[in-house]
């Protein structure tokens, strides 16, 4: 039986944030996520900003790394392709997403954390360029969910965007796999 809360899309992007909430491999929570992955026939598509913000630079999370390294060699998540900046869709994109974080968050939208942007971009690009026909963004930053949703719409892909909560996937996957 499904869980609820993952819609019916071709691709799957994931934030950080993903594999943060679900822990490092020898956790329950991680075992969890990917017996979603496999049940849902999930491949996680995750964009080059967020591997950066990871493990690439002094600011990264390196609690996720791990996680994702072996996410990536079981099969159940990739990376996405470089991003087309050059391409007006996914530039507008991130510059909206980015615009929308900073305003929610009251923040100068420089400090906006560049893997927010780059998620609602590689959505963009994947529809933009035929290469996905629906995809579902995953994190937990209620901004950036809305963010994507805005941008996406007003380049006329609203239909073929869905968003969900990490930590409302997490929540859902624990009382379905995890209740007596």
């Amino acid at each position: 039986m499904p869980l609820s809360i993952i819609p019916d899309t071709e691709t799957h992007i994931a934030d950080t944030n993903l594999f943060i909430a679900f822990g490092r491999p020898e956790s329950g929570r991680f075992a969890l996520l990917e017996r979603i992955a496999q049940e849902h026939d999930i491949v996680f598509t995750i964009p080059q900003r967020v591997c950066e913000e990871l493990g690439g630079g002094p600011d990264g999370y390196t609690t996720a790394e791990e996680p994702i390294d072996l996410a990536l060699d079981r099969g159940w998540a990739k990376f996405a392709d470089e991003l087309a900046y050059a391409n007006p869709i996914v530039s507008s994109t991130m510059d909206i997403v980015q615009r929308l974080i900073a305003t929610a968050t009251e923040q100068d939208a420089d400090m906006v954390e560049k893997a927010d942007s780059a998620i609602g971009g590689v959505a963009a690009q994947l529809l933009d360029q035929n290469k996905a026909e629906s995809v579902t963004v995953y994190t937990a930053d209620k901004a950036a969910r809305r963010g994507i949703e805005v941008a996406l719409t007003k380049h006329g892909y609203g239909d073929r965007i869905k968003t969900v909560d990490t930590f409302a996937l997490q929540r859902e996957a624990r009382e379905k796999y995890e209740s007596p």
